[in-house]
């Protein structure tokens, strides 16, 4: 709920004033971990848990830096989860508007190369050619992502800077920037980062060199690790697959694609049920 308040603050939404509470009523949509939905929806433990937030009010009293106290109504109303990979996906498959585009594919995986995680998210296209599309999702985690990497650059920068003790997020974001705070200054490390990178990154593209062979797949990487392995990852897939079976998300959108995805999820989401109401013309653009 707290991180709910920094995002509409961020986004210029706040109380009237200092004595007023902020009060929202949210629809709320969010990534899971593809390994918590399957094709019936949400895992039980997890839709029980969820249950406890819906219509639910929650108050947050938020301090500033100026020691100033607001407090914050939040309701949820409805949530909407997702299958975190499935928001990439949706990005290459639909319009903004949430219309699909035309596409002889009609066996999709995408890689998500995370931090954390790698995830597998297979989606089947059936029916295109006789009418409305129905796709059919399968997901799964393969291993740990980026992070194992970070972690044995984080160990060589023990050993090379003995005063610098990262923190698994440092070690994300060294690993990315290529760089590192030492004596104060900002210190290039993208010697280290190479040389962890070249050693490290082979247990994690195992896990993909059986679909890089076969080629009744179309795939797809994504994620920051695809941003980090770019180059490995062209190496290998334009070896073994031809140009036309495999998309490199361009770093600009690789590591928020997920994200992307699900606001375009949201938005459409809810436009079966507003249009079996049969809004009047009128009606319907207030209610829009």
């Amino acid at each position: 709920m707290a991180g709910l308040v920094e995002l509409l603050r961020t986004a210029g939404y706040g109380a009237a004033s200092e004595t007023d509470a902020a009060d929202y009523t949210l629809y709320l949509g969010f990534g899971l971990p593809n390994e918590e939905v399957s094709r019936s929806g949400v895992d039980k433990p997890v839709r029980e848990t969820l249950r406890q937030f819906v219509a639910q009010p929650f108050t947050v009293q938020r301090t500033d830096e100026e020691e100033r106290t607001a407090t914050w109504q939040v309701r949820l109303v409805e949530l909407h989860p997702y299958a975190q990979t499935f928001g990439s996906f949706l990005c290459w498959y639909a319009t903004p508007d949430g219309i699909p585009l035309s596409t002889d594919i009609v066996r999709h995986v995408t890689l998500d190369l995370g931090g954390g995680q790698v995830h597998r998210c297979e989606v089947s296209i059936e029916g295109g050619a006789t009418g409305r599309q129905q796709l059919r999702m399968e997901a799964a985690l393969l291993d740990e992502g980026t992070i194992a990497i970070a972690r044995a650059l984080r160990e060589r920068i023990r050993t090379q800077y003995p005063g610098v003790r990262l923190f698994d997020v440092e070690a994300q974001q060294a690993l990315v920037q290529g760089s590192i705070i030492s004596g104060g200054r900002r210190t290039p490390i993208s010697n280290l980062v190479s040389e962890v990178t070249h050693l490290r990154s082979q247990k994690l593209l195992t896990h993909l060199r059986h679909l890089l062979v076969e080629e009744e797949r179309f795939l797809m990487f994504t994620g920051g690790g695809a941003i980090l392995l770019a180059s490995s990852l062209q190496t290998l897939s334009g070896k073994r697959r031809s140009s036309q079976s495999y998309l490199l998300v361009p770093a600009a959108y690789a590591s928020t694609l997920n994200a992307l995805g699900g606001y375009l999820l949201v938005q459409t989401a809810p436009r079966p049920r507003l249009a079996d109401h049969a809004f009047p013309p009128e009606e319907g653009r207030r209610a829009g």
